[in-house]
This record gives C-alpha cells, sequence and structure tokens, in this order.
C-alpha cells in the first residue's frame, strides 16, 4: 500500500522486476525460455497512472559504475488490470532482457531464475540466471 500511495504523490518507487516475491509471478518468455516475472510493477502502475521506467546500473570500461535509464515502457491499457497484466509483465520482461543480452556479464541472480528441469533456449549465452 505504501508503494501505491508513493506513486499517487508522483514520487519514485523502485523495486526489482526479474524476481517475484510473495505470488506476484506471472509467466514470461524471457531469454528464450519460460519463467516468472513480478507482475507488481504493471499492476502499480495500472492502479496509480505511473510510469514503468527501467533503470540500470553497469560497469563501464574504465571500471566505474554508471547508472542510466531507459526510455518508459508503452503500456497497454484497459479498464481492468487482469486484462492487460500478463501483456505488461512481458512487455517489462521484453526491455530487460535487452539489456541482459548487451551486458549478460552484468546479470547477476543468487536463486534460479528458470525452473528445475525446464528447456531453457538460450539463456548459456552468458545469461544463466544471473541478475543485477
Amino acid at each position: 500500500m505504501e508503494m501505491l500511495e508513493a506513486l499517487r504523490r508522483n514520487e519514485s518507487v523502485a523495486m526489482l522486476v526479474d524476481r517475484p516475491y510473495a505470488g506476484t509471478g506471472l509467466p514470461v518468455d524471457f531469454c528464450g525460455a519460460r519463467t516468472e516475472f513480478s507482475s507488481a510493477p504493471a499492476l502499480l502502475a495500472h492502479h496509480s497512472g505511473a510510469t514503468v521506467l527501467p533503470a540500470f546500473v553497469l560497469l563501464n570500461e574504465q571500471r566505474r559504475y554508471v547508472s542510466f535509464a531507459a526510455p518508459a515502457i508503452p503500456l497497454a491499457t484497459a479498464p481492468a488490470a487482469r486484462a492487460v497484466l500478463g501483456e505488461n509483465t512481458q512487455r517489462i520482461a521484453t526491455m530487460f532482457e535487452s539489456i541482459i543480452r548487451s551486458h549478460p556479464e552484468q546479470w547477476f541472480n543468487y536463486s534460479p531464475v528458470w525452473p528445475e528441469g525446464q528447456e531453457t533456449g538460450d539463456r548459456g549465452q552468458g545469461t544463466a540466471g544471473r541478475t543485477t
């Protein structure tokens, strides 16, 4: 509730999107395989009207961290959140995948991203479950 109230006050909220918490996961195609991403950003955007602005921190060639925000993710709209929640969660996952594919060596995760035993498509190309 605090995040929704902050967004309604036009404040910023930062969250991990590639890791669903407390039942917020929805299935998405990600790096050539199915997994779950948190639906919370799409749901919060729907209920608050907030923009989803993806932000990243990367290590550059000079070994310095650089933060940047990508353009806002265009989200589908519908009167009922359920009608577009999966589609918008996929849009968010697709945007993050594009950055991860550009910098796979900088994506770290301390828990599995894909269900065990699942066919994993191309995730072995440097995106084997590491996240920032």
